[in-house]
C-alpha cells in the first residue's frame, strides 16, 4: 500500500487541478462563448496633448510656439459603463460610453481672459501668477474586441479599439497665485466629432459566479485633429480603470 499511495496521491493532484482548470475555463463562459456581460467602470489616466501644424507658416508658427512652451500635462478621470457580447471562448465585442474631461494645465503665466482664442494668447512666464486648468468634457463610445486568455485564474486579457468622442464644452479653472480661483466655461471652434483609439490590457478578479472585479491599463490617442485652424492638437493619455463585471 505504501508503493501505492505516491502514485494514487499523484493521480488525485492531476484530477483535482484537471478540474480547477475547468472550472477557470467554464468561469465567465456559457458553453461555446463567453457570457454577455455588463461593466460598471471608473478610471483615471495621466493625460497629454499634441500640439503641432505647420511651422513654415508666419502666422501659425508662433501660436504652435507658444502654445508647446507654457502647456503641461493634467490628471482627468472617467465614468461609464460597457456591455460585452461573446463570440467565441476568447474573444468578445465590447460597446460602451464613458464621460471624460481631458485637456491641459498651464506654468503660472501673466493673467488673460480665458474666453481668449487659447492659440491667440501671447502667454508670458510670471513666478507669482495664475496657472490655467483646461477641461474638455465630452462624451465617448468605445467600441472593441476583447481577446481573453483562457485556463488562467485571473483571467488576463487585451482589448483594442475606437472611441468616437462627441465634445461638449470647455471649462477653465484660473488659479491664482493668491489661492482663488474662479471657473469660465468657453465657447471654441472644435471639432464636434473626435475619434480616439485605445489599447489596454487588464485581469479579472472572480468573485463569485455571476460577478468579478477587474483593473485594467489603457492607452488613448485621438486620431483626428481637435481643434479647427491652423494649430493641430491631439490628446493622449496613459491611466487605469477598475470596476465589476457581471455577467448575464
Amino acid at each position: 500500500m505504501k508503493n501505492l499511495s505516491f502514485p494514487l496521491f499523484g493521480i488525485i493532484t492531476l484530477l483535482f487541478l484537471s478540474s480547477a482548470s475547468d472550472l477557470c475555463a467554464q468561469y465567465g463562459r456559457s458553453g461555446w462563448r463567453q457570457q454577455d456581460a455588463f461593466d460598471v467602470v471608473v478610471g483615471g489616466d495621466f493625460g497629454f496633448h499634441l500640439i503641432s501644424g505647420n511651422t513654415a507658416d508666419e502666422a501659425a508658427a508662433p501660436m504652435i510656439s507658444n502654445r508647446q512652451g507654457y502647456e503641461n500635462n493634467k490628471l482627468n478621470y472617467r465614468l461609464g459603463f460597457n456591455y460585452y457580447l461573446g463570440l467565441s471562448p476568447s474573444l468578445a465585442i465590447k460597446a460602451g460610453a464613458r464621460y471624460a474631461n481631458p485637456g491641459f494645465t498651464t506654468s503660472p503665466v501673466e493673467s488673460f481672459d480665458p474666453a481668449q482664442d487659447i492659440n491667440t494668447v501671447g502667454k508670458e512666464f510670471e513666478p507669482f501668477g495664475s496657472e490655467y486648468r483646461y477641461e474638455y468634457q465630452m462624451f465617448e463610445f468605445p467600441v472593441g474586441v476583447k481577446y481573453t486568455l483562457i485556463n488562467s485564474i485571473c483571467e488576463p486579457y487585451f482589448e483594442v479599439g475606437i472611441s468616437p468622442a462627441i465634445y461638449w464644452r470647455t471649462l477653465v479653472q484660473q488659479r491664482s497665485y493668491e489661492g482663488g480661483t474662479s471657473v469660465t466655461e468657453v465657447r471654441e471652434s472644435m471639432n464636434r466629432l473626435n475619434f480616439i483609439g485605445f489599447l489596454s490590457v487588464g485581469g479579472n478578479l472572480n468573485l463569485t459566479q455571476s460577478l468579478s472585479g477587474f483593473t485594467q491599463l489603457i492607452g488613448r490617442y485621438q486620431l483626428n485633429n481637435l481643434r479647427k485652424g491652423p494649430v493641430q492638437e491631439r490628446l493622449l493619455g496613459l491611466g487605469l480603470e477598475m470596476g465589476l463585471r457581471y455577467y448575464l
